[in-house]
């Protein structure tokens, strides 16, 4: 934090992390409440889509009516199951839910300079997007891969940019920021596997039961999605392994999955925070979210603000 001002704009890199990411808004809504200026803006996933939202001119307080008002009925309709090999999830719903946001703006008419951080599925690669239409730029930048299709920019196929910058610290330095300031709102994976079905309660159901019953009856698609909701249940009937001395529940199918992203996307940020430091670092406390309870945004929210709110007071006051 060391010769760090705050009446200057500052550098935002908004790291990935699905539903987790909606504290975003809420460290976005601390910057607005305390007059903190931002001039450019990287993100990866979930963070490329508010990110995009913001230097798009999108305030915060229109972000928290946006994601307040979501509900499992309206997010079964916006992840709409895909009957397709490239993904699970259709763009069906997706897109028209993006277009509505941002329309046909493209990067370079944003309000605030801004990049989308994707990932190239046949060479492996970070591609940051920082022209060209917007609503391509933030969809290529949350597929995350199976559960999205691929999309086509250019001579470039592309997924979640979450694979290999997590929280692109090195972009928004890249685009001419001096100070940068990264949220991140990964997990250790202790944390991550930690988190169990149990935390649902009626108000946040189990979204794959809800998804399953919109896939046509009698496809090959009900088929898989069958089996991988067995596995989603599976938790209490796993087998138990010894782990550190103590029995540990074997995870799931979605867990593994989760938990593999999780391990590689904290070690990614770890390894580029190593190389190109941010300024301060903002986490947000939530762990107790999983990744795709979009419908806890309050709480989300209020993380971000917290933990923003705890980061950044002292400098506020000097």
């Amino acid at each position: 934090m060391r010769n760090f001002n705050l009446n200057q704009p500052a550098g935002l890199a908004l790291g990935s992390g699905a539903a987790r990411g909606l504290a975003h808004i809420g460290v976005l809504k601390y910057f607005e409440n305390t007059g903190i200026k931002i001039g450019w803006i990287a993100g990866s996933s979930m963070g490329a889509l508010v990110g995009a939202a913001y230097a798009a001119g999108i305030s915060s307080h229109d972000m928290v009516q946006i994601v307040e008002n979501l509900n499992w009925k309206l997010m079964i309709k916006l992840f709409s199951p895909s009957i397709s090999s490239r993904g699970m999830i259709s763009d069906r719903s997706l897109m028209p839910f993006l277009q509505s946001l941002f329309g046909e703006v493209k990067i370079e008419d944003l309000k605030i300079p801004f990049s989308a951080v994707s990932t190239d599925l046949y060479i492996g690669e970070q591609i940051v997007v920082s022209q060209g239409n917007l609503v391509e730029a933030v969809r290529a930048s949350i597929s995350i891969p199976v559960i999205f299709h691929p999309v086509r920019i250019g001579k470039y196929t592309l997924v979640d940019g979450g694979l290999v910058d997590p929280v692109p610290v090195d972009v928004v330095k890249q685009m001419g920021a001096d100070k940068v300031i990264a949220v991140d709102v990964s997990l250790s994976p202790i944390e991550a596997i930690g988190i169990s079905d149990n935390n649902q309660n009626e108000s946040h159901p189990n979204i794959s039961s809800r998804i399953y019953q919109k896939i046509p009856s009698g496809t090959i698609y009900q088929r898989m999605a069958r089996f991988l909701l067995r596995s989603d249940k599976a938790d209490n009937s796993s087998p138990e392994i010894q782990l550190t001395g103590e029995t540990t529940m074997i995870p799931n199918l979605f867990k593994i999955f989760w938990q593999s992203v999780t391990i590689a996307e904290q070690e990614l940020t770890r390894l580029h925070f190593e190389i190109c430091p941010p300024d301060i670092i903002i986490k947000p406390d939530v762990g107790f979210i999983q990744l795709w309870e979009f419908t806890r945004a309050k709480e989300a929210i209020e993380a971000g603000e917290l933990a923003a709110k705890k980061e950044l007071n002292n400098l506020i006051k000097n």
